[in-house]
């Protein structure tokens, strides 16, 4: 068995429930809490992006999509609410936030 650090304790705790098996829809976030994180590359394996992860980090720096938070010095995530916003109005995020 392996030993859990206090790190990934801590991402156990912050972090949604695994990806959904292949061939289950993963669109939906109400399973998600709004307090919640997504590292970044779950937002990829979940179906979750409409682009690439080049092109999300292209909107981050233009502030047209969610800025990430620095959970620690090498773990960095996406608020669960904030991105649930974003994908309500994608169009328009950038107006109200940045």
């Amino acid at each position: 068995m392996r030993k859990m650090t206090t790190a990934s304790l801590l991402m156990a705790s912050l972090l949604p429930p695994a990806p959904a098996p292949a061939g289950q829809c993963t669109s939906s976030l109400s399973q998600y809490p709004d307090d919640g994180y997504f590292r970044p590359k779950q937002l990829q394996e979940l179906n979750i992006l409409p682009f690439s992860m080049s092109t999300m980090w292209r909107k981050v720096k233009t502030g047209e999509f969610p800025q990430p938070v620095k959970l620690s010095d090498a773990i960095t995530g996406f608020r669960v609410g904030e991105i649930r916003e974003w994908l309500l109005d994608p169009q328009n995020y950038g107006g109200n936030h940045g």
